[in-house]
């Protein structure tokens, strides 16, 4: 049975600045999601009854702003910080497959401050940020929830996560036969997420308990980036791993109960030469030390791999 529906959003965006020091973006979204009325399915494996039309009119507001503390000659000092909400609504599986005419949207709420700190003559670049999202009326399945709903799915669930994200960023120019162009960019995320209660009662979506962390999101993540550029030669070692996640089977999801993907550091890298303007040789190697490892349980991702080519840029 067909689930016809419409989503119509519309944005309104203002921007305002203080000579060059301070600057705020402020903008709404507003989204309508209309959904027509379902007929009735009694002969169903799991009977569903007719619902009527729906319409949420749903304001989601943003604003941001970044203050220079200090600037000059290429070092600065910045302040920023945002704050946004945002909806998720239903998808077809989970309209079609629910008793509960009145199924909402999902709905989060994040913030985030950062520090940015430009140095040398902007060769350095620290950068720190934190931020905080919380995730309310997720749409989970009862099940043996009592009194919770008398629906078999609900918007019931919540969940929240913060962290902190460092970055750092560096140019450096070696004076040899030829100059020697090196940037270095590295980065590390300590996330921390946790399901939280189902509404009015003292328990999380099985197979989950209170405090479990959400699906695939590591604890630890890093990545590490460098390039240098002589003359017509770019070379690059790009690096990036994470912590163990939490995770489930492919093929029969939470139903199968919950593992601990393994964690993993994987290095690739390459070279490329300027034969002439809009001409390059280019090759790559990925995986370098040929681990094993899954980005998601179940999926393996391939082993060692080299790659080499011509690009050919057109211009005017």
């Amino acid at each position: 049975m067909p689930v016809e529906r419409q989503v119509f959003a519309y944005f309104a965006e203002a921007r305002w600045h203080s000579g060059e020091t301070l600057f705020v973006t402020a903008g709404t979204r507003i989204d309508d999601i209309r959904r027509d009325a379902l007929a009735a399915d009694p002969d169903a494996f799991v009977p569903r009854p007719a619902f009527p039309e729906d319409a949420i009119t749903s304001v989601n507001p943003k604003i941001s702003a970044a203050w220079y503390v200090r600037r000059k000659a290429g070092d600065f000092t910045k302040l920023r910080a945002s704050a946004g909400t945002g909806i998720r609504p239903p998808d077809g599986l989970e309209i079609f497959f629910t008793d509960n005419p009145s199924l909402k949207p999902e709905r989060s709420r994040s913030v985030e401050v950062g520090l940015d700190h430009a140095l040398a003559g902007g060769r350095g670049l620290i950068e720190v940020t934190g931020f905080k999202n919380e995730y309310d009326d997720l749409i989970v399945a009862v099940g043996s929830f009592n009194g919770s709903s008398r629906y078999r799915t609900d918007n019931i669930s919540n969940a929240r996560a913060g962290g902190i994200e460092v970055a750092g960023t560096a140019r450096i120019r070696f004076e040899a036969r030829a100059p020697v162009d090196l940037e270095l960019r590295g980065s590390y995320t300590w996330l921390d997420t946790e399901i939280l209660a189902v509404d009015r009662t003292t328990s999380a979506p099985p197979p989950f308990a209170v405090g479990d962390s959400l699906l695939r999101r590591p604890r630890h993540q890093f990545s590490v980036d460098a390039t240098a550029r002589a003359g017509r030669l770019t070379a690059f070692a790009q690096g990036g791993g994470r912590g163990r996640a939490l995770d489930v089977e492919p093929s029969r999801g939470t139903f199968g109960g919950l593992f601990y993907s393994t964690r993993y550091v994987v290095w690739r890298t390459g070279a490329a030469w300027r034969l002439h303007r809009g001409l390059e040789l280019f090759g790559r190697v990925d995986n370098v030390f040929n681990r094993t490892y899954e980005e998601s349980l179940g999926f393996p991702a391939l082993g060692r791999g080299a790659m080499a080519g011509v690009r050919v840029a057109a211009g005017r």
